[in-house]
């Protein structure tokens, strides 16, 4: 009966790992970090996807870099962009090439963490990208 209340525990905090991520956040988000670098989904691991973002460009890699979407990023405001599909690789993706995202970044921590709201049509996402190669929080 132990265990039971042991996974309980264990399953509460992975719900809300990304809660807490998020308690010291930046005061104002630092937007420009998401103009460059690589990013991996809280949510996923790296085999699973990635992002590169280079000189207005997104590509989105999954399986482990086989594939990929490549948009370019339009910037709306200081924290929030359009990022417009060029080309698709992955077999039967829904999307194609001229649709768009829009993607508004909520929160910032360190120069490391980015907590967004991403829509596509009628579908909204709300996720946590970790920025790769930067050095750790204070």
């Amino acid at each position: 009966m132990r265990w039971l209340g042991v996974l309980f525990i264990l399953l509460a905090f992975s719900a809300i790992g990304q809660e807490h991520l998020f308690l010291d956040f930046d005061s104002i988000p630092n937007c420009e970090m998401m103009k460059d670098g690589t990013f991996i989904n809280t949510d996923q691991p790296r085999t699973a996807y990635y992002m590169v973002v280079k000189d207005g460009v997104q590509t989105e890699y999954v399986q482990d870099g086989k594939y990929y979407v490549r948009s370019r990023m339009e910037w709306l405001t200081p924290c929030s962009y359009r990022s417009v599909v060029a080309e698709v690789t992955i077999p039967g993706y829904s999307v194609k090439p001229g649709e768009s995202a829009t993607t508004e970044i909520l929160q910032t921590l360190c120069n490391e963490y980015v907590k967004f709201t991403a829509n596509m049509g009628k579908s909204e996402l709300t996720s946590v990208y970790h920025k790769m190669d930067t050095p750790p929080c204070p």
